[in-house]
């Protein structure tokens, strides 16, 4: 994970910055599915997260940009929508 960390701090991709002390990427989008959907059990959205971490650890956009800043950006913005 710390890694990941590395990679993406900084990047604005995911609608916000990545601070020096963010702890997770997914932090934001399980706090917009829990605003949205309360109720629901969202270890999927752990789960789902940890797949893709371990699946493109290392892959890079023709940009430079790790992969996995797209998948994040991705699913912040069908929480944000309430999906």
């Amino acid at each position: 994970m710390g890694e990941l960390q590395e990679d993406i701090k900084g990047s604005n991709r995911l609608g916000c910055e990545i601070s020096e002390d963010s702890q997770n990427p997914l932090l934001p989008i399980l706090s917009m599915c829990k605003w949205h959907h309360p109720n629901e059990d969202m270890s999927i959205l752990h789960r789902a997260y940890d797949r893709a971490v371990k699946q493109h650890t290392g892959q890079r956009r023709k940009s430079g940009e790790p992969y996995i800043i797209h998948p994040l950006a991705v699913a912040q913005i069908l929480a944000d929508l309430g999906m």
